[in-house]
């Protein structure tokens, strides 16, 4: 569980979460990362359960899901490392948007206009980069960008089958039928902040007092 006056402060047990969604946007399933108290009988051996890293705990999701609305559910629950963040601990995201076919237009022309995201580009403008971090090198890979017709957005998103090349995307406007746009990106941040060794000066030598003469 967690303390009382701990629930209005997230900062307290360090909630995180894996990523935020815009204004009129829900996310279908997303990680978080929060402390909670864990009671429980220490095993045969003497050592407690809530030691093992990984070990779920179901009785904590039914819990929970009692106090939630039925819009939103736990899955699952596990005990991780002191370190873990939800969000900078995240290996890599997968998206898929999801729009009418009548906003979508020529499914072919925005199957093209998405190809342009495929392969590294800078994206800096897509990041929230301070001053401080402009010498940073930044990667963002698509791996994968498609518009295609789909029916998911009716059971919620699933694992999409990879594209071949007799699979052509739809654009029957009539048939109601959304467009998903998929994107699967990796990123690779190099940390740049301090000078090459070859930018920084020479290092000066101290002077030292040259000894005086002195006469009697």
């Amino acid at each position: 569980g967690v303390v009382k006056p701990d629930v209005e402060r997230l900062e307290e047990i360090q909630w995180t979460r894996s990523s935020r969604t815009d204004a009129g946007v829900s996310a279908a399933r997303i990680v978080v990362s929060a402390k909670i108290l864990v009671h429980e009988a220490p095993d045969v051996k003497g050592n407690r359960q809530a030691d093992r890293v990984n070990r779920t705990y179901p009785e904590i999701v039914d819990a929970i899901n009692k106090e939630l609305p039925k819009e939103i559910r736990v899955f699952n629950c596990m005990k991780i490392c002191a370190s873990f963040n939800a969000q900078k601990s995240c290996n890599w995201r997968h998206y898929s948007y999801y729009m009418p076919m009548s906003l979508a237009g020529d499914v072919d022309k925005l199957q093209e206009a998405l190809g342009q995201f495929t392969s590294a580009h800078n994206y800096h403008n897509f990041t929230n980069l301070s001053v401080r971090e402009i010498r940073r090198a930044i990667e963002r890979k698509a791996k994968k960008a498609a518009a295609k017709k789909d029916k998911e957005w009716q059971h919620g998103p699933k694992k999409s089958p990879e594209p071949t090349n007799g699979d052509k995307s739809g654009n029957d406007e009539k048939s109601g039928e959304p467009t998903v746009v998929e994107s699967t990106a990796s990123s690779t941040v190099e940390e740049s902040s301090r000078p090459k060794a070859s930018d920084e000066p020479p290092a000066k030598k101290p002077r030292t007092a040259e000894p005086s003469e002195s006469t009697a």
